[in-house]
């Protein structure tokens, strides 16, 4: 139930908006009118709904029709962000619009339920909808980043996070188990033991391929409509979707769930979208990243250091204040002792500007010299400029950002 409107204090309006506030939370149907030029409408308006209440099979609701002062009207209107010259109807506490925004709302609709976003919290939410006889679509689309990199249904857990960072995780553990395995008398060449990084990137994409197919078998099995398209909300029960040709698609449905997740960001400094790339675009590389430098000290930035060290390559994390801020940070400082004890170097700057000096290609990662500002201990500014072929890694998060 959306929260109740904004009451302004000290005025002598206060008292009625608050009641009429009250009375949206606690009637089943309220409508609203004021003493302007909508008072015919509001009197047929009032005699249709007794109608149709009368012929039909709802029972056991209240309804209040309250015909208040324009200004109390205005009060309430804006804090729905409607037309105060107009009849508002609410059902339940939810702000329905109009009369005729209210007659679109008794049409029969396409779907009980459509759902925009197709990670994990949209998937679970269809397939339980459907579980219980709704009728059930699920849109799902992800817009390119700047260098072209997409994915499957599934959401960023199964596509760019968890499960690919895990993997690649994997794969750094295997060289390290090599230590092990000559401990307990394997014999194993400590020379000539390379990574080739196409391969691992390959059995990654595979298996996650693989999970995005699964997802479309189990929407198919529960009778969930999937909708590849980007969806948007264009109307009161209305969503368009629009796939990657264009073309839209308007539907219908008596509830929307928008379940998009969130997408990480890059900082607002030069270069940053020329040359730099997300953690959305990672594990799926066509080269190996090489010297990488990750801006930002969120987990993501963190976990992304963590295997790429762990697959011999040199990584850096610039940190431009807390680590892990929102964490435990007795936990995020024996996070730190270990990235560190791992080879792992912290630089204590903020970016500035991003140069290159050798594009990347298709097999090959770029050059790139990135320039920075950091505090010294006694307050004092100090420049950093560092050369990196994979300083195109950054992890910055929409809600993380250092």
């Amino acid at each position: 139930m959306p929260p109740p409107p904004y009451v302004p204090s000290g005025t002598q309006y206060s008292t009625e908006v608050k009641a009429v506030a009250e009375d949206i939370s606690q009637k089943d149907v309220i409508v609203l009118g004021h003493g302007g030029n909508n008072l015919p409408q509001f009197t047929a308006f009032t005699a249709h709904i007794d109608k149709f209440i009368s012929n039909s099979n709802v029972k056991d609701i209240t309804i209040r029709y309250s015909f208040i002062s324009e200004l109390v009207m205005k009060r309430i209107a804006h804090a729905y962000y409607r037309n105060p010259n107009e009849i508002l109807i609410f059902v339940k506490g939810n702000c329905i619009g109009n009369p005729s925004d209210f007659e679109r709302a008794l049409q029969p609709k396409e779907y009980d339920l459509i759902v925009i976003g197709g990670g994990s919290g949209g998937l679970a939410a269809s397939k339980q909808a459907a579980e219980l006889g709704k009728r059930v679509a699920v849109l799902d689309f992800v817009k390119p980043t700047p260098i072209g990199t997409t994915w499957g249904l599934g959401g960023t857990c199964v596509n760019v996070g968890c499960i690919p960072k895990k993997l690649m995780h994997q794969t750094s553990l295997l060289e390290h188990s090599l230590d092990d395995t000559r401990r307990f008398g394997w014999s194993v060449p400590r020379e000539g033991i390379s990574l080739n990084w196409t391969k691992m990137k390959d059995a990654v994409q595979d298996h996650i391929a693989g999970l995005n197919w699964n997802y479309k078998i189990h929407l198919r099995e529960k009778g969930v409509k999937y909708i590849n398209g980007y969806g948007e909300v264009t109307g009161p029960f209305e969503v368009t979707a629009t796939d990657k040709k264009k073309k839209k698609t308007v539907m219908t449905a008596d509830k929307i769930f928008i379940l998009v997740g969130l997408r990480p960001k890059y900082p607002d400094i030069e270069g940053a979208k020329e040359y730099a790339i997300k953690s959305d675009d990672l594990f799926s590389l066509p080269y190996n990243p090489g010297k990488t430098l990750c801006i930002g000290v969120s987990y993501v930035s963190l976990e992304c250091a963590g295997f790429i060290k762990g697959i011999s390559n040199e990584a850096d994390v610039m940190v431009r204040s807390v680590l892990l801020r929102g964490f435990d940070q007795d936990m995020a400082e024996r996070i730190r002792k270990q990235t560190i004890d791992e080879g792992i170097k912290f630089i204590s700057a903020f970016p500035t500007k991003i140069e290159e000096l050798k594009p990347r290609g298709d097999e090959f990662p770029g050059l790139y010299k990135v320039y920075g500002v950091g505090t010294k201990p006694d307050g004092s500014k100090e420049e950093f400029v560092g050369e990196y072929t994979g300083a195109e890694l950054f992890t910055f998060s929409i809600y993380d950002y250092f």
